[in-house]
């Protein structure tokens, strides 16, 4: 029988060609603030791991498969790795990490205003990239009030201090935030009371506006002219008419209400005085005062509230003439009573019928005043030569037949009106 010798097989190790890529690694695109997570990869055993992650050229930032590191900045970086096989060899792979940059997050609030839309607005910035997302949270309770865009509109709640946060979140999926105080200021509430008033009387303005003082903006527009920055106003309107008064009341807080009303400016009344019956008035007779104007009620001077009165003095007399509206309107009318003595006035003393122009006839002042006047010539034995009961300015020294009498002295009695005489001498020439 023969024996069977085995005999023992040497393996050799195979050892990598250096050709060949020995080690990789693939890393997590991180955003700023975050590690950097890196892991090694190879088909072979390494028995070696060796990391440059600050890119200095020494490869002693981390010495295992997997290697984590936070860099202080937003960016491109080029990492190293060395890995060494249980053979020996040795391979080197540099390749480029991206850290993405965070939003910059920063708001402001306009309008703050209890109960009105206050307007938020983003200001937030990014270094690469762009911002995907407005995540706003306006009180700070951890939900979302809108995610609508960078530019939000929110009604305020009652006058109060709020926590309100804005989240960002970019393209990359990096996320950031930003809180602000944000102060709700109370609302004003604009209001004013006026009266309508007449043409020429100046309208006032009452301000009542809430929340609001003196020394915050109030801007007054009359409906005419400029507007007028006051508490209380006051303005007389140009004409009559219906205008529209807008009161602004800006406080110190930015907050702002508007309120309008209407104010009507009513003309004035128009009245007319006159005298009625004789122009020419003596004493012992009445005037008789009346007043014209549609639906006006009146108030003399002598307490008298008719549209007609009598007067028997002479003086002036005022009138108050008042509408439906209040709107009143004066005037006044003077009454002149005559002396009895006075009242009847010749011109001239010679009569000198010769047709020139001059002195041809006996003449009364005034004499279409009187309704009736009553003139008596008498020669110098007195007798009477001449009467008419409704003289005219018309007696040329003639007798009541028309003849012509002798030039010479002659006396007159004249009477009108029933006013009391005047007599006297009167000269004919011829």
């Amino acid at each position: 029988m023969k024996k069977l010798f085995i005999l023992p097989i040497l393996l050799i190790p195979f050892k990598q060609s250096s050709s060949q890529q020995l080690v990789n690694f693939i890393a997590t695109e991180a955003c700023f603030g975050e590690q950097t997570y890196l892991v090694g990869q190879s088909d072979s055993v390494i028995n070696s791991w060796k990391w440059d992650l600050d890119n200095d050229g020494q490869t002693d930032d981390a010495f295992s498969q997997n290697a984590f590191y936070t860099y202080t900045q937003s960016g491109s970086f080029q990492v190293t790795l060395v890995g060494i096989s249980q053979y020996g060899n040795s391979d080197t792979i540099t390749k480029s990490v991206t850290v993405n940059p965070v939003p910059q997050v920063n708001f402001q609030a306009d309008n703050l205003c209890a109960g009105k839309a206050a307007i938020y607005q983003s200001t937030s910035t990014i270094g690469s990239g762009a911002i995907d997302q407005y995540k706003w949270d306006f009180n700070n309770d951890g939900q979302d009030d809108d995610i609508s865009g960078p530019v939000v509109s929110y009604t305020c709640g009652p006058p109060q201090t709020y926590i309100s946060k804005l989240t960002c979140v970019s393209d990359k999926g990096c996320t950031a935030f930003s809180t602000k105080t944000t102060k709700v200021y109370p609302q004003p509430t604009a209001k004013f009371t006026t009266s309508n008033v007449c043409d020429n009387e100046t309208a006032a303005f009452t301000n009542e506006s809430d929340s609001v003082l003196p020394s915050d903006i109030n801007l007054w527009n009359f409906g005419e002219s400029q507007p007028v920055s006051s508490y209380h106003a006051t303005h007389l309107y140009s004409a009559p008419g219906y205008y529209t008064v807008t009161l602004i009341t800006v406080t110190q807080n930015n907050c702002k209400d508007t309120v309008i009303k209407p104010i009507t400016v009513f003309p004035l009344p128009v009245v007319t005085l006159a005298l009625t019956g004789d122009s020419v008035l003596f004493e012992g007779d009445n005037a008789t005062l009346s007043a014209t104007g549609l639906g006006l009620t009146y108030l003399w001077s002598n307490g008298e509230t008719n549209s007609t009165i009598s007067v028997a003095s002479s003086g002036n007399y005022f009138l108050t003439a008042t509408d439906a509206n209040s709107c009143t309107v004066s005037d006044t009318i003077s009454v002149t009573f005559q002396d009895v003595s006075d009242s009847v006035q010749i011109i001239n003393d010679i009569v000198t019928p010769n047709n020139d122009g001059t002195n041809d006839a006996l003449l009364i002042k005034d004499i279409i005043l009187y309704s009736k006047c009553d003139v008596s010539v008498y020669n110098v034995w007195g007798d009477k030569v001449y009467s008419n009961s409704a003289y005219n300015n018309d007696w040329k020294g003639t007798n009541s037949s028309g003849k012509d009498l002798p030039a010479g002295a002659y006396y007159y009695i004249i009477k009108c009106d029933d006013k009391g005489q005047l007599a006297g001498n009167v000269n004919i020439l011829r």
